[in-house]
């Protein structure tokens, strides 16, 4: 678990991937959580995986966690081109600092129409997320872009 992170040069050009240079073992994927009303939904359970799991028990190195929350589900549900970073895939990435991801506390908020509260709950270092190749959150701030789809499952 030691060693210098690997680097993954990532072309996007409308929402896909269309080229990926170095991608090692140690290389950084996707998840993401977002809020859920007044209940406690777990929605951190993917931090709490990396940080607690992967980095500070070393239940798996980092690229194999990663894939066990990414591509392996994924590929479970019939996504083809979701969870690896590889060309013809949806650009759904986090950019993380492993050595300080983390959950952060859950705290209530009352930003819905009428003063409503909902539950949320912040995690500590992800630089970016990108979803479908746009810029979703950087550090820790919506950029109120919009770039995600429901993706159903028709039989």
């Amino acid at each position: 678990m030691g060693g210098e992170p690997q680097r993954a040069d990532v072309a996007i050009n409308n929402g896909k991937i269309t080229e990926v240079g170095k991608i090692g073992t140690k290389g950084r994927s996707e998840f993401n959580a977002g809020a859920h009303v007044t209940y406690v939904m777990d929605a951190g359970w993917a931090t709490f995986v990396l940080a607690y799991w992967i980095r500070d028990k070393g239940l798996f190195s980092m690229g194999e966690g990663i894939r066990r929350l990414t591509s392996a589900p994924a590929r479970i549900l019939g996504l083809s081109d979701r969870g690896a970073l590889k060309p013809g895939n949806w650009a759904d990435i986090n950019i993380f600092d492993a050595a300080k991801v983390a959950e952060g506390y859950l705290h209530r908020v009352h930003d819905f129409p009428g003063g409503a509260p909902r539950l949320t709950q912040p995690s500590i270092g992800y630089k970016a997320t990108l979803v479908n190749g746009q810029f979703n959150v950087i550090d820790g701030r919506s950029t109120d872009t919009h770039a995600g789809m429901v993706l159903r499952h028709i039989s």
